[in-house]
């Protein structure tokens, strides 16, 4: 979080599960009308100021690999998993439409290609940048918050897409 500080307010207070922030003025960007007219300067400002691409060694690029994997494949497989077990609902095919659609768990394994998914861009992050998460100042520049701490455990960098993600 360290070399998020330049574009985000200063912590005023911590607590186990939250962060506290100084008052920015401004509107968080998901409440922005209309929003193409300040994206492009958004992302602008990301790939300036955020986004920093970051070598790897060749054991450090499996090693983030693998961090994307966990990160993507494996989380969803327990996401899914857990929300099938909490609403009590059996994973399996179903008819939508008139259509034989395969149980998610199958879709998940066969129709996703995971190695395209987790062929990240290891780069400087800020891991939830959801609109909600960006200040629009009134003058005009960005403010960040409520980023995450790491990316799979990694501190120093994450998947550029994700943040992309995250964005739309």
């Amino acid at each position: 979080m360290n070399a998020l500080k330049q574009v985000m307010p200063p912590v005023v207070k911590t607590g186990k599960h939250f962060l506290k922030y100084r008052y920015t003025p401004g509107v968080d960007m998901s409440r922005v009308d209309p929003l193409d007219e300040h994206i492009e300067a958004f992302l602008g400002f990301c790939e300036e100021t955020l986004w920093e691409d970051v070598t790897l060694a060749a054991s450090q690029a499996d090693a983030f690999k693998a961090g994307c994997r966990r990160f993507y494949r494996d989380k969803i497989a327990v996401r899914v998993k857990d929300a099938f077990g909490k609403l009590m609902i059996a994973d399996r095919e179903t008819l939508i439409n008139g259509r034989k659609i395969p149980a998610l768990g199958d879709l998940l394994q066969t129709r996703i290609d995971w190695d395209v998914v987790c062929d990240g861009i290891p780069s400087s992050f800020h891991g939830d940048l959801n609109l909600s998460n960006v200040i629009l100042n009134p003058d005009g520049r960005f403010v960040l918050v409520d980023c995450r701490e790491d990316f799979d455990g990694g501190l120093h960098c994450g998947d550029r897409y994700y943040d992309l993600a995250k964005i739309y």
